[in-house]
């Protein structure tokens, strides 16, 4: 059966210098170029009554198919002391700035995540296995994450771009699904036919200080069609 609660969140957004050229704030680039500095300031929060997933975006479910036991990746459960399910509920915070002014574009982006409800998770029905409390990183992902990118667009359509990143995990576990990085991003952008296509060339290097056996190199290709 789909195990798992309700998830409830908001949003609001604040514009200190007026708003922002018709969907000018929807885009990543500053494609009418403002006249004027435009900034949008967002918060917003989520949480997950009953979470059974690593980034609460699904629900545990146990099927038993011709093939055997199927349960989705990224997913679990844990119990009470009775054996009844017992989940915890995971938080979300994010805030972020925008601002954009004749061709330039800064945004800056934080998230923070939490676990509550934890005290007497089991990771069995018998009660018998239980959850140590840090190490419900190793079930959802549980940490800080920033990330700064800018840019700017000239009047030929053609736009220089770069980014920078950093993670931080919230309990020092080897088995984390968040990881201690930091990532270094540059890339070109083009728009074409009045800005309805968009193509992208993005070179990511990811840095892992704790493991630098995994650290890599990501080079993105990106075609995006405006109707």
């Amino acid at each position: 059966n789909d195990q798992g609660g309700f998830k409830y969140g908001g949003r609001m957004n604040i514009y200190p210098l007026g708003f922002f050229k018709t969907n000018n704030e929807l885009v990543g680039h500053d494609v009418l170029k403002e006249k004027n500095v435009k900034v949008l300031i967002g918060g917003a929060s989520s949480i997950n009554i009953g979470s059974s997933h690593k980034v609460g975006e699904g629900h545990y479910i146990k099927e038993e198919t011709s093939y055997g036991i199927f349960i989705p990746d990224g997913t679990f459960m844990f119990y009470d002391s009775l054996g009844e399910r017992k989940l915890p509920n995971y938080l979300k915070n994010y805030v972020d700035i925008l601002i954009k002014y004749r061709g330039l574009n800064l945004l800056f982006e934080y998230v923070n995540t939490a676990a509550y409800n934890l005290q007497g998770s089991s990771l069995n029905s018998s009660g018998s296995s239980l959850l140590e409390p840090t190490k419900i990183s190793q079930y959802l992902v549980l940490g800080n994450a920033f990330n700064l990118q800018g840019g700017y667009l000239f009047n030929s359509d053609w736009s220089l771009d770069l980014k920078y990143g950093r993670s931080y995990y919230e309990f020092e576990e080897t088995y984390s699904i968040l990881q201690n990085y930091d990532s270094m991003g540059a890339g070109i952008t083009k728009y074409f036919s009045n800005r309805a296509v968009k193509t992208q060339l993005m070179a990511n290097y990811i840095n892992f200080p704790n493991n630098t056996s995994i650290n890599r190199l990501n080079i993105e290709c990106l075609l995006q069609v405006i109707f």
